[in-house]
C-alpha cells in the first residue's frame, strides 16, 4: 500500500478529492495508437495515490496487478466509478 502520509500536495492535486482514494476511479486518459495518434483510452481501478505528479491507480483493484502511474499532463479527467458502489 502507498504511504499516503507523507505526500507534498498541490493545487493540481487537490482537484481529485482526497476521499475517493481508496475507492474505485476511472481516469481518462491520452494513449497512443497504433498510428502513432493520440486518442483517449479509460482506465478502471482502485485510486491509491494522488500528488503533483499524477494519479496513481491499482487497475481492477487486484493487489497482484502492477500499480499504473498516470502523469498529470496526460490525465484529461478523473471521476467516480459506478463500480465504488458495488
Amino acid at each position: 500500500m502507498v504511504d499516503r502520509n507523507h505526500r507534498p500536495r498541490s493545487s493540481r492535486s487537490r482537484e481529485v478529492p482526497e476521499e475517493w482514494e481508496g475507492h474505485w476511479v476511472t481516469v481518462e486518459h491520452l494513449v497512443s495508437t497504433n498510428q502513432g495518434a493520440l486518442g483517449v483510452g479509460g482506465t478502471l481501478g482502485m485510486l491509491e495515490m494522488v500528488d503533483e505528479k499524477g494519479v496513481v491507480l491499482m487497475p481492477g483493484g487486484v493487489e497482484q496487478e502492477e500499480l499504473q502511474f498516470f502523469p498529470w499532463n496526460s490525465v484529461i479527467r478523473i471521476r467516480m466509478s459506478a463500480a465504488s458502489s458495488a
